[in-house]
């Protein structure tokens, strides 16, 4: 293969715990960030059917703070907004996100909107008319943030997120990597709380992706590597998660979706490859195991081209 030598790379200092009773490591990340007040933003599935953000507390103990239970599947923008405010009336001085790609986001938004006091359109990102996007300098100190996962997600540890207002034709695009998150937990009993039917749609999200970066003309010196394990890692995870007591599967596509961020290329759209696995993948049956069949068809292709 032909690399690509013109990229850049930028690490980002994070703690990642995995494993059985990984939250137990909370006190000592709540302790080495200096917070007395950890609030919890999270999905009402995961407050009111499970007992992981009740763990949660009793591990935190005193520095628990409390929570906010109604970021909805969309990130509203009104979800947001009301859960900042909460954390603002508790005092918080960290946040930690329990759950997948929407709570994940909004947690980071929640940050933004503690921090920046000027109106939210000035927060986000513009698009003006034949001209570059502009993301504004979001400048001002952030609450660090630990992020707890309940299924896997390349939102884990990004520093953009996406938010839904019914009033805009579009997303609204907030963008601040003082957002990225301090700590990451892959815990075992966190992660088996999501029905295997969620765990299957974001371990497709994740393969699917795997595939496309896979199919690529270009690839960096750094990328080869990330990409095929991801794949691997994303494969055999896929296939197991029906079962509902296979932890390890979990785990595993949350490594996959943890190193696609770290691609050096990742976002990096511009090859006409991942329009034509788009195109295949959406003509594939609308089900799940139409889609399936798509993925393994691909990944043979596309694990031929790359080793």
């Amino acid at each position: 293969m032909s690399y690509q030598h013109d990229f850049r790379a930028t690490g980002y200092p994070l703690r990642l715990y995995s494993g059985k009773d990984a939250l137990e490591n909370l006190p000592a990340e709540i302790k080495r960030l200096k917070s007395q007040k950890a609030f919890v933003v999270c999905g009402r599935s995961v407050s009111r059917k499970t007992k992981l953000v009740d763990r949660i507390q009793h591990i935190l103990g005193p520095a628990y703070a409390g929570r906010y239970d109604e970021i909805d599947k969309d990130t509203t923008l009104v979800s947001v907004q009301a859960a900042a405010a909460a954390a603002r009336e508790a005092g918080a001085d960290l946040l930690i996100g329990v759950g997948a790609g929407s709570v994940i986001q909004g947690t980071r938004v929640v940050a933004i909107l503690l921090a920046e006091q000027r109106p939210v359109d000035q927060l986000i990102t513009q698009y003006p008319d034949n001209a570059p996007a502009i993301s504004p300098k979001l400048l001002a100190p952030k609450l660090p943030i630990i992020n707890v996962l309940t299924a896997a997600t390349t939102a884990q540890n990004r520093a953009g997120s996406a938010v839904k207002d019914p009033a805009r034709p579009n997303r609204m695009e907030f963008f601040d990597p003082k957002t990225r998150p301090s700590a990451l937990f892959w815990d075992e009993e966190a992660l088996l709380t999501a029905p295997p039917s969620l765990a299957r749609t974001t371990g497709t999200s994740v393969l699917w992706r795997s595939i496309m970066n896979l199919g690529a003309a270009r690839m960096a010196p750094l990328s080869e590597g990330d990409r095929l394990q991801a794949f691997r890692l994303a494969r055999g995870a896929l296939a197991r998660m029906n079962d509902p007591l296979d932890a390890g599967a979990r785990i595993e596509m949350c490594a996959a979706a943890f190193l696609q961020n770290r691609d050096p290329l990742a976002g990096d759209e511009g090859d006409a490859v991942y329009a034509d696995v788009f195109r295949r993948i959406t003509e594939a049956q609308p089900t799940l195991l139409g889609l399936g069949s798509a993925l393994e068809a691909l990944a043979g292709r596309a694990t031929a081209r790359s080793v």
